[in-house]
């Protein structure tokens, strides 16, 4: 998930200046409300998690972001495209704190900092890689190519990774003293 989530960051400097023919404070703003949203989500996670799950709220989040990134690949005035970076901020913070959650759910306590630290090299390498990839393909295709194709490779890989990796259910992973 975090080669899709990567898209958002690495192309908004050039959706900024190329599409929207913006300037340092477009892009600032858009960076600023991307923050402002994940800060304005991230105290609801736990209420949200109890309503629809970890599997819903990651759903969720991944919904939320495919939109957000095909509202940004065919906006071409900033009114349009600063929503979609609150949002984006939004989803961005469910989805990796869902996750990160998941992993301490499922990790045994002997093992956790190992498993947190493989998750973050996964994800965070991840980013990395899908940054180069996104980039590289807006290159070739265009940005609003690259934009759609990572907004459907993330609802693609949030269907594979349900049945492959579901999330944990409620209990699972905690262990009970007896």
């Amino acid at each position: 998930m975090g080669f899709c989530l990567a898209a958002y960051q690495a192309l908004l400097p050039t959706v900024v200046s190329d599409q929207l023919k913006g300037d340092e404070f477009d892009f600032g703003l858009m960076l600023g409300l991307f923050g402002i949203g994940s800060i304005c989500a991230a105290p609801f996670v736990r209420k949200i998690i109890r309503h629809i799950g970890l599997e819903g709220i990651v759903l969720a989040g991944s919904a939320i972001f495919v939109v957000s990134m095909s509202i940004l690949a065919a906006a071409h005035d900033i009114r349009y495209a600063l929503p979609a970076a609150f949002v984006s901020g939004m989803a961005w913070v469910l989805i990796l704190t869902t996750i990160n959650t998941a992993v301490q759910m499922r990790a045994p306590d002997e093992i956790l900092g190992r498993c947190l630290s493989i998750y973050q090299a996964v994800t965070f390498g991840g980013m990395a890689i899908g940054s180069w990839l996104w980039g590289a393909m807006a290159d070739w295709r265009g940005l609003p190519f690259a934009l759609h194709t990572a907004a459907a490779v993330l609802a693609t890989s949030f269907v594979i990774l349900r049945f492959l990796a579901p999330m944990p259910k409620a209990g699972e992973g905690v262990l009970r003293s007896q």
